[in-house]
């Protein structure tokens, strides 16, 4: 789908997006919200930018392959676990 609009909305929400999911995150700390609230925002950030530019866009906005980014977060919950232990 090639659409000016949807391609130009994307382009000024993808930054209030991220921005929206890095506050999100840090609050989180303190308050509700943090990491999971954050990811769904990054996620919804790149499912529209996907939408709008097509999936290799998406790709190359990545620069990693989603499966490390997978990886790293079972790595993550494994080493808190095992803090915890």
């Amino acid at each position: 789908m090639s659409s000016l609009i949807l391609q130009t909305a994307t382009r000024w929400l993808l930054s209030i997006l991220l921005l929206v999911a890095v506050f999100a995150f840090l609050r989180g700390h303190n308050d509700p919200g943090g990491g999971f609230i954050a990811g769904l925002g990054v996620t919804t950030a790149v499912v529209l930018y996907a939408l709008a530019f097509g999936a290799p866009a998406a790709r190359a906005l990545l620069r990693l392959h989603p499966r490390i980014f997978v990886g790293a977060g079972l790595i993550i919950a494994l080493l808190a676990a095992l803090a915890g232990i």
